[in-house]
């Protein structure tokens, strides 16, 4: 599970849908210390990399900082 989750929050990133990829972290953000879990040290920080690129480019720069 862990890794098609990460893989679908990089095809929203690469796909440029910023503003659904910040939807699905907002939903996950609640699980995100269960979800962390699965995903190796890399895996999360790219995801919270790709999370803070997509809140920039929706220009929600105060919780991209």
């Amino acid at each position: 599970m862990s890794s098609s989750l990460f893989e679908h929050i990089r095809q929203l990133h690469s796909d440029e849908l910023y503003t659904n990829l910040v939807q699905l972290m907002n939903l996950l953000s609640p699980q995100m210390d269960s979800i962390c879990e699965l995903f190796s040290a890399t895996n999360e920080y790219k995801a919270l990399v790709f999370f803070g690129d997509a809140l920039y480019r929706t220009k929600d720069y105060r919780k991209a900082e």
